[in-house]
């Protein structure tokens, strides 16, 4: 038996939820631009927007000769970003991460996660106990996944560049089984929708 292709699994996922998406295989402008002439992406969008205004399913997969980055998540688009900043689940490990960990002065929240930032202005998003709570729930099934805010994105995906981003994404692997697909379209949606001020 043939394994699914990553269209057929999205096709499977578009065809039980009514929902459409774009994807790399259907452009049809192809530009080689010195740079980027060895780099290849594959990237898979669905518009979400009658469920929320400017949220999107995104998938992404760049290969170049020198490195390989893939990610795929619920991305909303933001008006203004003043500070890229990441919200992960913590580990004990994590007491050893030397990168710049913003703590909120509520004690279950700087328990639970850590949340790295350039600074310590996190007025692009509304965080709380609440929504911190969520994002656990929602972390027990989609492992590896976490909150970013994006400050004009450097994504080779058409839609994501050059805009700002509240993005619940991993940069481990594509969701593609329907079950956890549907789950990350229904909670994951929810879960952003609670963060956006």
């Amino acid at each position: 038996m043939q394994e699914k292709s990553y269209i057929q699994y999205l096709d499977e996922f578009s065809k039980k939820t009514g929902l459409t998406y774009t994807s790399s295989a259907s452009e049809t402008k192809h530009t080689l631009i010195a740079a980027d002439k060895f780099t290849n992406t594959k990237y898979a969008v669905f518009d979400l927007s009658r469920q929320l205004p400017g949220l999107y399913l995104v998938f992404s997969d760049t290969h170049s000769p020198r490195s390989s980055y893939q990610f795929c998540g619920l991305f909303y688009k933001l008006k203004n970003c003043n500070n890229e900043n990441k919200i992960v689940k913590r580990y004990r490990i994590d007491s050893l991460n030397m990168k710049k960990r913003i703590k909120t002065g509520n004690d279950f929240i700087d328990k639970e996660v850590n949340i790295f930032a350039e600074n310590e202005n996190l007025n692009d998003i509304r965080i709380n106990s609440e929504n911190i709570r969520q994002f656990l729930e929602v972390n027990k099934k989609l492992r590896s996944f976490h909150l970013a805010t994006i400050c004009n994105s450097l994504s080779s995906v058409p839609l994501l560049k050059g805009q700002n981003w509240l993005a619940f994404q991993t940069e481990s692997r594509w969701v593609l089984e329907y079950e956890e697909l549907k789950f990350l379209h229904e909670k994951g949606s929810k879960l952003l929708s609670s963060f956006i001020q």
